[in-house]
């Protein structure tokens, strides 16, 4: 019981590491890119790209069982690495396709790392699939709701 716990502590504390510095990352990403009209737009970017990790999380609490721990720990590695992709952008700024690359690229890297360290733990291929789903919605409330460029 006292390893399990310990290894429960270990994994959550490698997820909220991971988790922190993605929205810190994030923000600063957010804050450094002129295209945005408003801050409630920075904000509504924000909570769009916090909700896809956050239904992901409670899902996996509700129903992955003791494996939970360790899926937290990984997609806090996950999210973690990915928004040290957007570090360039954030220090040099400029363009929107410099933006808009280093999201792409961003979610490469992510996509990349979710697919093995997932597969690595022993977690059904299906959770990586929800995270592509949910990242297209992302996506395409990111596009309509605020940027406005599809709807």
């Amino acid at each position: 019981l006292q390893h399990k716990l310990t290894m429960h502590i270990r994994d959550l504390s490698v997820a909220t590491v991971g988790f922190t510095a993605s929205v810190i990352l994030t923000w600063m990403f957010i804050n450094a890119f002129d295209g945005y009209i408003s801050h409630s737009q920075m904000i509504l970017s924000g909570v769009i790209a916090g909700g896809k990790w956050s239904i992901q999380l409670l899902l996996a609490a509700a129903l992955l069982g003791d494996k939970r721990w360790a899926y937290f720990r990984e997609m806090g590695v996950v999210c973690g690495v990915g928004s040290l992709m957007l570090v360039p952008y954030i220090i040099f700024q400029g363009s929107w396709a410099f933006f808009l690359g280093s999201l792409v690229f961003c979610v490469v890297v992510m996509a990349w790392l979710l697919v093995n360290r997932l597969a690595s733990i022993g977690v059904s291929g299906k959770w990586a699939i929800l995270w592509f789903v949910l990242l297209g919605i992302a996506v395409s409330l990111q596009l309509t709701l605020v940027f406005g460029v599809v709807g």
